[in-house]
């Protein structure tokens, strides 16, 4: 009687007579490339965080605790 996940077969669901695209592309849980998704507002925003870790140009969680009294 056991049964695994593995062994399933799901299918897939999409919204009848959908034109648009990009929400047929989040709906499909086989598309697992979020970054496609993403405004280019939000991956400069990504971008230029990790730019800012990698300059260690960042503030720890105790500074801002500290500066802003939390």
């Amino acid at each position: 009687m056991k049964e695994f996940k593995s062994e399933r077969k799901e299918k897939l669901i999409r919204p009848k007579n959908s034109n648009n695209q990009k929400r047929d592309s989040i709906c499909n849980p086989y598309n697992n490339d979020w970054w496609n998704d993403l405004s280019e507002k939000e991956k400069t925003g990504i971008m230029r965080g990790l730019n800012d870790m990698k300059n260690q140009d960042t503030l720890s969680h105790y500074m801002i605790k500290e500066k802003y009294g939390l």
